[in-house]
């Protein structure tokens, strides 16, 4: 039947069309694998030429006024990396609703302060009950609950924020790495902390593991808080610059200041 035929020349026209889109489709994923291998090569040559590159010193004025002359663009990309974090967490409540980041941070919070501050109590009351192991076993199994309970509470709480914010997918792809970042850099930051707390005990000298007297143990303590807050912040400044791709004198300006600050 003629209109038969017809169909049939079209339908294999269509096949011939599918086949070749198939094809082509091929093809490009196979351009875009080597282009991608193409980009890491380039991204670890780029890496090692600016390892073995000589700069010049954070203390001489040649770094600035180069800081300075890359400086308006390197702001625009970090904010045009901000206007990509609040659009994508808008977009994603619109669609979403806050109904689950808010739950996240509520649960970062009870996991932060009345849970981590009651298991820090519970170990105190357990240490000093009769139950517990006599002499130095008792003071080491004290410091070693508060350094688990102090790492792990502040750095799940981190995580717990950041699960609920990509449940609803409002984290955009350049800031994935960042979110990582923050979970990592809470968990160091709060294992600094805790271990100071759990060595030097400022307000409990009895429990105390090292030997030195309340006024060196309450300034050491100050530093290690401010070490933790210190490294939290580094690592985060590191990965956002990475993220907005910013300048090579930038990062190394950054890299500079914070060896200067520690």
């Amino acid at each position: 039947d003629a209109g038969i035929a017809r169909q049939r020349k079209l339908l294999g026209q269509q096949r011939s069309q599918v086949d070749a889109d198939i094809k082509r489709g091929k093809l490009l994923a196979e351009d875009a694998k080597q282009a991608s291998e193409s980009i890491e090569k380039m991204r670890a040559q780029q890496f090692g030429e600016q390892l073995g590159r000589k700069v010049a010193s954070p203390l001489s004025p040649a770094l600035w006024r180069e800081f300075a002359q890359h400086l308006p663009d390197d702001l625009g990309r970090v904010h045009s990396l901000y206007l990509q974090a609040s659009k994508g967490l808008l977009q994603a409540a619109a669609k979403q609703g806050w109904g689950t980041p808010l739950l996240g941070a509520g649960l970062a919070l009870v996991l932060l302060f009345p849970l981590r501050l009651w298991l820090r109590h519970l170990g105190r009351r357990y240490a000093a009950s009769e139950r517990a192991p006599a002499g130095r076993l008792r003071r080491t199994g004290l410091a070693v609950w508060l350094l688990l309970v102090g790492t792990l509470l502040p750095g799940l709480a981190a995580g717990v924020l950041v699960s609920s914010l990509r449940a609803i997918s409002a984290i955009a792809p350049r800031l994935e790495s960042v979110a990582d970042t923050f979970v990592m850099a809470t968990f160091v930051a709060a294992f600094i902390g805790a271990l100071a707390a759990a060595l030097l005990v400022p307000k409990r000298p009895s429990w105390r593991l090292l030997d030195i007297d309340d006024l060196a143990a309450g300034r050491l303590r100050r530093f290690a808080w401010g070490a933790a807050g210190l490294t939290w912040l580094t690592m985060l400044l590191r990965e956002i610059n990475r993220s907005a791709r910013t300048s090579a004198v930038s990062t190394i300006t950054l890299d500079g200041l914070i060896a200067l600050t520690y």
